[in-house]
């Protein structure tokens, strides 16, 4: 029992006791070896002065060099890396802008690769009932990243899991990922958006 016991106290003792930028750096090196992934995705966001919040959900097709495909029930987000286009199909309106000019684009690379080397890196404690074994927080070191704060999910062979981000208004998104497929075969067009006739379209380029 004392032996049990013992190894259940170290376990979180030797995680704590790692450097967080060592565990980020296999977080880091893990995505960067995938050229692709598909998954299913729910994403919640909530401001700063509300009590509700706005849930969404779909399946997440991502490729390397911030290119992404969001298939929700009424809308299609897409990106092939510099154009958004996004796609309400009730309204049968499709909206088409710059990712630079969307700053509430999720771009996993930057949160990944980009931001952290510009943040101060440290753990959180985990809840108890969580699946995940590491929780990497990253907050900037001045005002010039658009971002309070940003948590990263992993599990033990270091796939990221879930994403926190605050924004500078306090606005929390929450962006987590499920039954992660990697290195699928993908359409070649999945991340261009083929417009069809009879919608409105709105090019903000």
């Amino acid at each position: 029992m004392k032996r049990i016991l013992f190894v259940i106290f170290i376990i979180p003792f030797l995680i704590q006791a790692q450097n967080p930028r060592t565990i980020l750096k296999k977080v880091q090196d893990k995505f960067a070896k995938q050229e692709n992934f598909i998954a299913d995705y729910n994403q919640s966001i909530k401001t700063n002065n509300s009590t509700s919040t706005i849930k969404s959900s779909g399946l997440f097709y991502y490729q390397k060099k911030d290119r992404f495909r969001i298939e929700m029930k009424n809308q299609i987000i897409i990106s092939d890396g510099d154009t958004l286009w996004n796609f309400d199909k009730k309204s049968k309106r499709l909206i088409i802008s710059y990712m630079i000019d969307e700053p509430t684009t999720f771009s996993l690379e930057k949160f990944i690769f980009d931001y952290p080397p510009l943040c101060v890196v440290k753990f959180l404690n985990k809840s108890e009932n969580s699946e995940d074994s590491f929780i990497i927080e990253l907050k900037p070191k001045d005002d010039e990243l658009p971002f309070q704060s940003v948590r990263i999910w992993s599990n033990n062979d270091y796939d990221i899991k879930r994403f926190e981000m605050t924004d500078l208004l306090g606005t929390l998104y929450i962006f987590e990922l499920n039954n992660v497929k990697y290195n699928q075969a993908l359409p070649k067009n999945n991340f261009k958006f083929l417009v069809p006739k009879g919608i409105q379209v709105i090019d903000l380029r």
